[in-house]
This record gives structure tokens, sequence and C-alpha cells, in this order.
């Protein structure tokens, strides 16, 4: 059972990326920025669409964003980049101590499904 303490502190995920396994389950966690009326929980990335660029008179404006934490899951053996796709989920939870919270809680549920799956 992952603890709380094995996720590292927010600070770490302000600079890089970290990962781990429970059992056959390996996961990715790191800060990422999202749309400010993106949803927490499951995630799709949706694809950027190729809309033609705006004129050089308007100014671009960005949309508002949010920071949170994606968490990303696979059934091992194998790493992150050789990993599939489509085997990969995704999750987002608050950029805060209580998010890490619940990515502990998720992370485990996570855990506890693939192992009955077994």
């Amino acid at each position: 059972m992952l603890q709380r303490k094995e996720l590292l502190s927010l600070g770490f995920y302000k600079k890089s990326p970290f990962t781990g396994s429970i059992g056959d389950l390996r996961y990715r966690l790191e800060k990422y920025d999202v749309p400010e009326e993106t949803p927490l929980g499951p995630y799709a990335p949706v694809e950027k669409s190729k809309e033609e660029p705006p004129s050089e008179d308007a100014p671009a404006e960005e949309p508002p964003t949010k920071t949170v934490l994606l968490v990303t899951t696979w059934p091992g053996p194998y790493a992150f980049d050789t990993t599939a796709d489509e085997l990969k989920k995704r999750a987002l939870f608050d950029f805060s101590e209580e998010g890490l919270i619940a990515v502990t809680d998720f992370l485990n549920e996570k855990a506890d499904e693939m192992k009955a799956g077994s």
C-alpha cells in the first residue's frame, strides 16, 4: 500500500515528474497546466485544433489556466515511454497537499483493482 510520504513534496513536482509502481501498476505524477474550466478527475487530453492563426493585428489571447497534478497510470512491466498511449489512463487532482492525499488514495484503489483483475 502506498503511503502519502512516498509521493514527495509539492515543491518536487514544480520541477520534475515522479514515477513509481505499486505491484503491477505503474504511475507518473507531474505538474500540469490545463484550461481553468477543466474539471478534476478522469482526464483525456484534447488535441489542439488546426484553426487558422489569428491575424497579426489581433493580439493572441491565452485562455486562463490552472496548475494541477496529472496522474498517469498504466499496467507494468513497461516504462512510461515504451507503453502505448491506449493503455494509459489519466486523472487530474488539485495541486495541493489535499490533492496529494487524494492521489495516494486513487493510486491505492487502482492498484487494488489491478490486483483483483489478475
